[in-house]
């Protein structure tokens, strides 16, 4: 769900061609070459936190620049590099500006970091305004050189044990984009299951090593959600949530000493010459063109959604409304383009409520608004019978709770205003809400 949302702050972006292939550079060995219970790597000296922010890129680069240079990095700094980069209105970061950041910016070491967000608040240490620009000559000395997509011809938990096995000399480990869902956070010693639940979202993790647990190959990952969670801080991951949960359509990626113009050479060919002499006459003909300035576009608000046809008013129509509006339903929004009120996750269940297919981000499309408010109705129905994990005995409060849970987004903020636009109080049954809506219809 989104609405005004907290994430753990990974955005997926799309496939990029672009994107080194570790295993066209290097290839992979065969399997048995792997050992078999891991590379016996230690444990991360310091646990940290990420807290409820939305920087976990920044706290998975710096955790590989940790082990690769023995020293604390700034995560708010890392991050305010990334907003920069993305146009400065910050939801978090992806695995593709993450890479660019590391290799073009680097790391600036902790003792010098003007801002944290426990001291400033998140959106402060991310602003670029906050910072001194001229930081960013202490940050050169600690860039990586080139990352490589964790491919080749396993799949994805063998492909990222490869990787580690063949590339990752330092033992920085890969940063790897996972569809994290929200029933992990209570993931016993830290060994994540497959999903029963509808609810996740995108979260960055670095995976550094791979062990045997009874016999079963786990990877070994660090979570940043301090020392409380899982194995002291350390999760692990079977072969069947990694190839289920695992992004691929940006990274997973390692990081080399590999330098990129030897490697665009080898790895593009003719297309690096093509580019190069597209850029050459792109030149040639605009020598001597003149300059135009840019011209001012005042900001306006995205306009309202196509008009729907708006169902009877009962509380249950009110209730969906109001979550329908929070989560941001307007022309060009996600909700709008997926025909999907809620938000929704594209999940098994999702489907069974007639979702045809998932964005790149893993929410659910549906083929007509129609069904995809019917989808957000059944949901609301199914949670007030006690079908669902969201809650039982469910009142508004306690459903947006599970719905948009506090570790992901301003619950509280979601619950006044849901309350506020459908009149409904926040100690209301689910069950109640449902039967007004029976009785109001018969």
């Amino acid at each position: 769900m989104e609405g005004n949302k907290v994430k753990k702050g990974l955005l997926k972006p799309k496939k990029d061609r672009r994107d080194f292939s570790r295993h066209k550079k290097f290839g992979s060995p065969a399997l048995p070459a792997l050992p078999t219970e891991g590379l016996k790597r230690p444990r991360p000296s310091l646990i940290r936190n990420q807290g409820s922010t939305n920087l976990c890129t920044g706290y998975t680069a710096t955790g590989m620049g940790a082990v690769k240079y023995g020293r604390q990095f700034s995560p708010d700094w890392f991050c305010m590099q990334e907003n920069k980069a993305q146009g400065g209105v910050w939801g978090g970061s992806s695995l593709r500006t993450q890479a660019k950041i590391y290799t073009g910016k680097g790391l600036l070491p902790l003792e010098l970091a003007q801002m944290t967000w426990q001291k400033d608040g998140e959106f402060n240490s991310v602003n670029p305004l906050n910072w001194d620009q001229g930081l960013e000559e202490k940050a050169k000395p600690f860039k990586a050189r080139s990352f490589f997509t964790a491919d080749g011809p396993y799949d994805t938990f063998d492909n990222i044990r490869v990787a580690l096995f063949t590339n990752d000399k330092d033992g920085e480990g890969a940063s790897v984009g996972i569809d994290w869902h929200f029933e992990w956070n209570g993931a016993k010693d830290g060994v994540l299951f497959l999903p029963k639940d509808i609810f996740s979202t995108g979260h960055n993790i670095r995976i550094y090593d791979w062990t045997l647990i009874d016999g079963v190959p786990y990877l070994v990952f660090e979570n940043y959600e301090d020392s409380t969670w899982g194995d002291k801080g350390i999760g692990y991951i079977p072969r069947e949530v990694a190839n289920l949960c695992i992004y691929t359509s940006e990274g997973p990626y390692v990081y080399t000493d590999n330098d990129p113009k030897d490697v665009k050479k080898e790895l593009w060919g003719i297309l690096e010459h093509l580019k190069t002499l597209l850029i050459s006459i792109s030149d040639w003909i605009s020598k001597g063109a003149p300059k135009v300035e840019p011209v001012a576009i005042d900001e306006v608000l995205p306009p309202p959604a196509p008009p729907v046809t708006k169902p009877k008013p009962t509380p249950l129509t009110d209730f969906c409304e109001a979550i329908k509006t929070h989560e941001g339903w307007y022309v060009g929004s996600r909700s709008e383009r997926n025909h999907s009120p809620g938000n929704l996750k594209y999940t098994a269940y999702t489907v069974s409520l007639g979702a045809i297919n998932a964005d790149n981000d893993g929410y659910a499309m549906f083929p007509s608004y129609e069904i995809g408010w019917n989808a957000l109705k059944q949901l609301v129905i199914d949670a007030s019978e006690n079908k669902l994990k969201l809650c039982k005995n469910c009142t508004v409060a306690s459903f947006i709770k599970g719905y948009a849970p506090p570790s992901e987004n301003l619950t509280d903020k979601y619950i006044q205003r849901v309350c506020s636009i459908s009149g409904l109080s926040r100690d209301t049954l689910l069950a109640d809400i449902v039967k007004a809506e029976n009785t109001t219809n018969t």
